[in-house]
C-alpha cells in the first residue's frame, strides 16, 4: 500500500492480491527490503541476469556447436569428438534429466531431498562424461542454466517453456531461431497486462 497499489482481500482466503502486479516483483525478496538499497539493486540485476542466462545459455551453446563449430575452443571441440549423440539431444537430455531431479527434490519430504537431487546430479554427470555418453561443456552449460533457472522459483514454470522452445527454433534454424526465440520472448514479457 506505500507503494501506490491497491491491496485485494477475499473472504476465506489467506491471502492479498496486490495490483497492480509488476514484472519486476518476480525478482524481488523478502530480504531485499532489510539491506541496503546498493545491494538489493544489484541482487535484483543478478535475478535479472540469471533468469535470461537460464532460458538462453543452452540454445545459445547448441547455436555455437552446430553452425559454427569453429568458433569453438579446440578443448571444447576436442571433448565432442567421440559423443555418439548430437548437441541438441545432449542438451535436452542432460535438461530433462536436471529438471527431473530437480523436481524430485522440490517434492521430497524433507530437507534431505533436495540434497539428494544435487548429489545425483552430479554422479550422473560424470558417469555420463566417463562413459561418452555427453561431452563436458555441454553439461557445465546445462548445469548452470538449470541452477540459474531455480534461483527464481515463481518462474520456473516459464523459464522451462521458454528454454524448451527456444532450444528447439535454434535447433532447428540456427542463430535465426535463437533470434526469434528472443524476440518472442521479449514480446511476450512486453505484452503481459500488469492488472
Amino acid at each position: 500500500l506505500l507503494e501506490g497499489r491497491i491491496a485485494i482481500f477475499s473472504e476465506g482466503c489467506p491471502t492479498a492480491l496486490t495490483v497492480p502486479f509488476l514484472f519486476l516483483e518476480l525478482f524481488q525478496s523478502n530480504e531485499d527490503y532489510y539491506v541496503s538499497y546498493h545491494y538489493a539493486s544489484f541482487q535484483r540485476l543478478l535475478r535479472i541476469i540469471g533468469f535470461f542466462i537460464s532460458i538462453l545459455m543452452p540454445s545459445f551453446f547448441v547455436a555455437l556447436a552446430c553452425f559454427q563449430p569453429d568458433l569453438l575452443a579446440i578443448t571444447i571441440a576436442q571433448a565432442r569428438q567421440n559423443v555418439p549423440f548430437s548437441t541438441l539431444a545432449e542438451a535436452l537430455l542432460l535438461l530433462i534429466i536436471f529438471d527431473l531431479l530437480r523436481e524430485s527434490g522440490a517434492r521430497s519430504p524433507s530437507n534431505v531431498g533436495q540434497a539428494l537431487a544435487v548429489v545425483s546430479s552430479i554422479v550422473l554427470g560424470q558417469a555420463a562424461i566417463e562413459a561418452g555418453y555427453v561431452g563436458s561443456p555441454i553439461l557445465i552449460i546445462t548445469a548452470f542454466s538449470g541452477v540459474t533457472g531455480v534461483m527464481l522459483p515463481r518462474l520456473i514454470g516459464v523459464s522451462l517453456l521458454y528454454r524448451y522452445g527456444i532450444l528447439l527454433l535454434t535447433a532447428t534454424s540456427g542463430y535465426l531461431g535463437f533470434s526469434i526465440g528472443f524476440f518472442l520472448l521479449l514480446l511476450r514479457l512486453c505484452s503481459i497486462e500488469s492488472f
